[in-house]
C-alpha cells in the first residue's frame, strides 16, 4: 500500500479521528557534532589580546547545545529522498512541501521536536578548550597555502563541537491514519544505525567524519478512539498521553521490519576502503597550549607540542587532516599534468543547481566545494599499534651568532612509528567515472611514502607509507586502469584544446560497480 495523501475525509461532512503517535528514543554521539549558530568567544582564545570568534553550536534556552526539529526533519528528509522508494512514499505528504507556481504550499504530517541534551560526558582535559558550563570543545581548522606550504593567511577558524559520547532525547509525534507511516518513520530513525548503505547523519562536514549517531528506540505510544473515550469517562482527567497505549518490544521490531520495504536496500553505491598509515618516523598533530597551561611555572607546563587526542585521550589523524593533504597531493597531480584546479585564494564559484557542477575544477568534482558535497566519505585514524612516545627538545639556531635563540628552546611530545587504521568510502552515484583515476594517482603516492602528516613535515615528522587493502583485488585494479585512462583523456584534452570535459563526465554503471565489488 502506498503512504498517499486521500481525500477521502475532505469528502465527509463528519470529523474524521486519526491516532495519535508518540515515538521516544535517544541519540548517541559517535563522533564529533556541531551545527552552526551564533558566534561565540572564549575566555582562553586571544590573538594579539583581542578577542577570537568563533562559530559557536546551536543553543537552548539553558545555553546548552541542542539538536533543533528542523535539523532532524531535513537530514531524515534528505536520505529518504534519496534512498526511498519513490513510488511507494510520498514525502511531500509526510514532511510538507513549499508553495510554487502550480501548487499549494502544505505542511508535513510529521512533528519532529528539539532534541535537548541529556546526558554529556563527564570533563575531558584531553579535548582542546574543553568548556565545562557548555560539555563542548573548540576544533580549529586551517588552509595551507599551495605556494608556500604554511598557514594561508586568515584562513584559521574555530568551530564549537559537542564531543562523542553525549546523548540527546528525541521526540517525534504526528496524527496517522495508516500505522504504515508509523513503520516508516521507526524504520527511517534505524538509518542512523545503517551499516549497508550511507546512515543518516547531522550537522556540518560529515564527510570529515563528523555528525555519526546511533539511534536507540525506547517506546512508541498511540492513543487511538477507544483511548480517548476511556480518557474522557475516567474519574479524573489527567493528561493525554498518560492513556496512550504502549507497544511491546516485539511489536516494534516487527513495525520496522515492515517499514524497511519502503527503502532501496543495498545500493553497492558506497564500496569502503581500509587504509593502514605506517610511519616510519615521529608522529604528532599539535594540540597548542592554552592560555592557562602557558600560565604555569615551567616545570609544570605540559611540552609546546604534544598530540591531539579524541575525547578518549587516544591520539588520532582527524579526518580533515588526510582530507587536506590528499587533496592538495590532487592539485599537484593535476597541475603537473597541465591541468587547472583552483587555488584556496580563488576558489571555484559555489553550486547552487546540477547543471553549476560544471563550473567545478577536477578536484572540486572529487573533494568538494561550496554547494558540491564531495564523493569521499573520509574517517579518523585511529591508533592500533602506538610504537613508542617520545619527547624531542629543539633550539631555534639565531641567525646572526649561529648559536642558539634565547628564550626559543622547546620540547614536542610525538609518537615514534606508530600505526595508524582508517577507511575511505567512495560514493559511485556521485563520483566520476575518471574519479577514481586521479584518486588512483594520489594512493600511488601515499602507498609509495611521498606524502607526510601532521606537524613537522620539514623535520622529519609524519613520513608514512600506507597499506591499502583493495589494491591487490584484481576487480579493484581493473576499474582504477579503466578510469586513469580516462582521467589522461581528459586531461590531455584540456591540454590540447582549451576544453574542460570533466565537468561532462558520467558515473559509474552498475555493471563497474558490481565488478568493484568483487560480483562482475
Amino acid at each position: 500500500m502506498s503512504i498517499i495523501a486521500s481525500d477521502a475525509d475532505n469528502q465527509r461532512n463528519c470529523w474524521s479521528f486519526a491516532p495519535r503517535y508518540r515515538i521516544e528514543g535517544t541519540l548517541e554521539l559517535l563522533s564529533p557534532l556541531h551545527i552552526g549558530g551564533e558566534d561565540i568567544t572564549h575566555a582562553e582564545l586571544k590573538n594579539k589580546n583581542e578577542e577570537v570568534r568563533v562559530n559557536g553550536h546551536v543553543r537552548d534556552y539553558e545555553k546548552m547545545p541542542y539538536i533543533p526539529g528542523a535539523t532532524l526533519k531535513g537530514n531524515i528528509r534528505a536520505w529518504l529522498d534519496r534512498y526511498g522508494n519513490q513510488q511507494q512514499v510520498n514525502i511531500k505528504y509526510l514532511f510538507g512541501d513549499s508553495a510554487s507556481q502550480t501548487t499549494n504550499g502544505r505542511g508535513g504530517m510529521v512533528e519532529f521536536h528539539d532534541a535537548f541534551l541529556v546526558q554529556p560526558i563527564q570533563a575531558s582535559s584531553a579535548l582542546p578548550y574543553w568548556r565545562e558550563e557548555t560539555k563542548t570543545y573548540l576544533d580549529a581548522s586551517n588552509t595551507i597555502d599551495r605556494h608556500t606550504g604554511v598557514v594561508a593567511d586568515g584562513k584559521l577558524f574555530y568551530r564549537e563541537m559537542v564531543p562523542p559520547g553525549t546523548l540527546f532525547k528525541v521526540t517525534v509525534t504526528g496524527n496517522f491514519a495508516e500505522q504504515e507511516m508509523v513503520e516508516l518513520l521507526l524504520a527511517l530513525l534505524s538509518r542512523f544505525n545503517d551499516h549497508i548503505d550511507e546512515p543518516i547523519r547531522l550537522g556540518s562536514d560529515n564527510a570529515s567524519n563528523l555528525g555519526k549517531c546511533r539511534w536507540k528506540l525506547d517506546c512508541v505510544s498511540v492513543l487511538d478512539k477507544n483511548g480517548v473515550v476511556d480518557w474522557l469517562a475516567g474519574p479524573e482527567l489527567t493528561l493525554p498521553k498518560d492513556v496512550m497505549r504502549t507497544f511491546t518490544a516485539e511489536q516494534l521490531e516487527t513495525m520496522v521490519q515492515n517499514g524497511n520495504k519502503f527503502f532501496t536496500e543495498g545500493t553497492g553505491r558506497l564500496y569502503t576502503m581500509p587504509i593502514n598509515l605506517h610511519f616510519c618516523s615521529n608522529f604528532l598533530v599539535n594540540n597548542p597550549l592554552t592560555k592557562k597551561e602557558l600560565e604555569l611555572p615551567e616545570e609544570q607546563r605540559p611540552p609546546n607540542h604534544r598530540p591531539l587526542c579524541n575525547a578518549k585521550g587516544e591520539v588520532y589523524l582527524p579526518a580533515k587532516s588526510f582530507r587536506g593533504v590528499v587533496r592538495s597531493r590532487a592539485e599537484k597531480i593535476v597541475r603537473t599534468m597541465g591541468g587547472f584546479c583552483c587555488d584556496p585564494k580563488k576558489p571555484c564559484q559555489p553550486v547552487y543547481n546540477e547543471t553549476d557542477k560544471k563550473r567545478l575544477c577536477p578536484v572540486c568534482l572529487v573533494f568538494g566545494a561550496a554547494g558540491w558535497r564531495t564523493p569521499l566519505e573520509i574517517s579518523d585514524f585511529t591508533v592500533i599499534d602506538k610504537g613508542e612516545e617520545k619527547t624531542q627538545e629543539f633550539v631555534a639556531i639565531d641567525r646572526f651568532t649561529g648559536g642558539g635563540k634565547d628564550g626559543a628552546k622547546f620540547k614536542a611530545k610525538s609518537l615514534y612509528r606508530p600505526i595508524l587504521a582508517g577507511k575511505l568510502g567512495l560514493d559511485f552515484h556521485r563520483l566520476p567515472d575518471w574519479g577514481l583515476g586521479l584518486l588512483t594517482l594520489v594512493l600511488w603516492d601515499l602507498r609509495d611514502g611521498d606524502l607526510t602528516f601532521g606537524f613537522g613535515g620539514s623535520k622529519g615528522y609524519g613520513a608514512c607509507r600506507a597499506e591499502i587493502t583493495p589494491w591487490d583485488d584484481e576487480h579493484f585494479r581493473i576499474c582504477a586502469e579503466m578510469s586513469l585512462g580516462q582521467f589522461r583523456e581528459i586531461i590531455t584534452k584540456y591540454v590540447e584544446t582549451g576544453e574542460t570535459a570533466w565537468g561532462d563526465a558520467n558515473y559509474f554503471s552498475k555493471e563497474l560497480v558490481d565488478m568493484i565489488n568483487g560480483g562482475g
